[in-house]
Formats: C-alpha cells, structure tokens, sequence
C-alpha cells in the first residue's frame, strides 16, 4: 500500500511541476481602472464643389449590361470622391495626405479603416468607440506635428473632416499578483523534485520469477500518464489559483473545472492503484505449486488444488457519440482452485503473457493443461 500511495502521489507532483515551471500560467487579476482613450468621430463627408463645366450624370445605357453599368458608375463615384479629397475644407483645418500619417501607423490604419466603413455606408458621419489600438502619446505626438487646434481637434483626410477626442473610459486591466509568478516557479521546482523521487521509490526491486509487468512497461505507462494528465492537471492548477487568488484565466469553466477534479481526485488513484499492482506482481511457478505476489501479499496454490483457468475482463465506461458505452480496460487471468482463487493481471507486454502460459504448460498436470490451451486464446487475443 505505501507504494501505491508513493505513486499516486507522484502522479499529483511531476505533472504539477511540469506545469508550474514550464506553463505560461495566469497569474494576474483583473481590476476596474481609468484610462485615457482615443475617441474618433467622421464629423462631415465633404463633397466636390460644383463647376459650370461638370455635365450631368450620362442616362443609363439600355445597350449596356448591369454589371457595364455598375462598372462606369464606380469609376464615376471615385473621380468625385478623388476630388473631392483634393478640394481643401473651408474651415481652415489642416489637410492631411497618407504620407502625412506615416509615422503613425496605428492611426493611419484606424482612419482608413473607418473610411471604408463609411464609403460603404449610408451615412456620412460616424464615431469609433475609444481604442487601446492607437496611444494616446501617439495621438497627441500626430496632432502637435500636424498643427491641429486643441480646440476643435478637426482634421481633414481623404473627403473626410475627422475629429479626436481624448476620454476617460472604465477599463479592465491586469494587475499582477505580487510574488504569485516566482512562487509558482519555485513550487513547481519542489514539486518536480519530490514527484521523480517518489516516483523512483515506487518501483519494486529485481526479484526472481517473471515479472507480470517489467520494470520498462511501467515506465512507459509512468510517461503517457503523467503527459496526458498534465493537461488536467493544468485545468486543475488554473481552478485552485483562480479560487485562492482570484487570477484571471481563461480556462475555469464547468468542464475544465469538472474534469481537472475528475482527474486528481479519482482517475489518478485509480491508475496509481492498477499500475502499482501491475508493477509488484510476480509468479513463479514450479513442478509443485503457483505462488503469486502482488500488491495485497503472497499467495501460493497447490497443483492438485487447481481445477480450472479461466479469463475476466475489466471494463470501465465511456462517452462515445454521446452515448455512454463499455470501455475494457484488462484482460485478468485467474486460476480457480478449491476454496481460493489467484488473480494475474493482464501485462503490458505479450511476450510476458506467452512466457507465463509456457510455463504453466510446463509444470501443470495433464488434467487441467486442456482449460490453460482454451485460457490462453482467450488471453492472448486482441480483441
């Protein structure tokens, strides 16, 4: 027993640690603050004066198509918008060119981002909320170089008379919890170290007889399962921080939340337990009995004791398509004998199964060497 609790213990700690020091976890909160802000406002879509010498807009076509006809009023549209972006305003504000803009490029982009907006709306005014796209530094940098009054902070670009205001806005802003990150770091230093060493504790020393799971298969198991429940562990992690500090994450919903506790609370024990009897078990078998060692001990079965080999399976549910559906986890061999029974976990690896059924072959009475022949296609199947 205290091995499988090493174990499960190690499952808790090395992939804790191999979160806390190599995911980017949150460890800030967000808290209501003011902030400056960049209101901007299409305040007027001018239009190119009129000349005596403009003709009136050509009558539609009959001879031409509709997409023709779409084609000539675009190009039309565009001549006026043209000049009309060339026509100064008559207020006196400052009249911009895109070269104007380039030495700020956030604000360019959200002018001419609001410019094709308008152009393909039916309006000729419209406000963009305040942005945390464009500094306010920038903004107030563009409007010194451009020469644009503080008073009426108006501009012209394009066809366009724009104007920016500067506003305190309520915000949301992350604010850092003090020590939270390095002793998340230094955590997960000490988790890591005390997860491989308990880890280590747990596997059993060399022993004689054969092995039911080899020190390399339990490894490899030791791996995927830490790997695979690093990302609830991770789910886990963000739940407890965010419930002792208040972080803000993004993964603390019902079902991160549910399956990172499914994880630690139940599924970890659960493979600990399974892995930890898998590792421990050994048999040996001779020309007289079956002795067995596992988790719970030692146990030993008389040949003439035995009456028959059977094989069980273990099986565990599963959500498939929505249904929940049988799942089998092992194949289990067990030896019935009177009064007592001896239970051989399925091993990892197939070749372990063949040497167990060679030498029971080997050593077994003629009387029960029929039921391990039917025992054994059943075990060593696939399916």
């Amino acid at each position: 027993m205290v091995i499988w609790l090493k174990r499960w213990l190690a499952y808790l700690l090395v992939p804790s640690g191999l979160v806390l020091l190599f995911v980017p976890l949150n460890t800030h909160r967000m808290e209501d603050a003011k902030q400056d802000s960049l209101y901007l406002e299409v305040s007027e879509t001018l239009t190119a004066p009129k000349s005596p010498k403009d003709e009136p807009p050509p009558k539609p076509d009959p001879t031409k198509n509709a997409w023709e006809q779409m084609i000539e009023k675009q190009e039309q549209q565009a001549m006026e918008d043209a000049r009309a972006a060339a026509t100064p305003n008559t207020y006196g504000y400052p009249h911009l060119q895109p070269d104007d803009l380039t030495p700020y490029p956030e604000l360019q982009k959200e002018l001419d981002g609001m410019q094709r907006t308008i152009r393909n709306s039916p309006w000729d005014r419209m406000t963009l909320p305040g942005t945390a796209d464009v500094p306010v530094e920038q903004w107030i940098a563009f409007r010194q170089a451009a020469g644009i009054s503080e008073d009426t902070n108006a501009f012209q670009y394009g066809k366009y008379i724009f104007k920016g205001q500067i506003k305190r806005k309520d915000v949301s802003v992350p604010i850092e919890i003090g020590h939270l990150k390095i002793g998340c770091k230094v955590a997960g230093s000490i988790f890591l170290i005390l997860g491989f060493w308990t880890l280590y504790k747990a596997y059993p020393p060399p022993s004689t007889g054969i092995r039911v799971g080899r020190r390399s298969a339990v490894i490899i198991w030791d791996v995927i399962i830490i790997v695979v429940g690093g990302v609830f562990t991770w789910w886990f992690l963000e739940f407890v921080l965010t419930s002792l500090f208040q972080t803000a994450t993004e993964w603390v919903e019902d079902f991160s939340i549910g399956m990172g506790l499914f994880w630690v609370v139940l599924v970890y024990p659960v493979l600990a337990l399974i892995t930890t009897a898998m590792s421990l078990q050994a048999l040996w078998i001779t020309n007289d009995a079956i002795t067995l060692k596992g988790l719970f001990g030692r146990a030993s079965m008389k040949w003439s004791d035995v009456e028959r080999f059977s094989v069980s399976q273990v099986y565990s549910p599963r959500r498939v398509g929505g249904w929940w559906a049988p799942h089998r986890v092992m194949k289990i061999l067990k030896i019935s004998g009177t009064g007592s029974s001896l239970s051989v976990l399925e091993p990892p690896y197939a070749s372990t199964k063949k040497e167990i059924i060679t030498a029971l072959m080997e050593h077994a009475p003629d009387k029960v060497k029929p039921s391990i022949e039917k025992a054994s296609k059943e075990w060593l199947a696939y399916l």
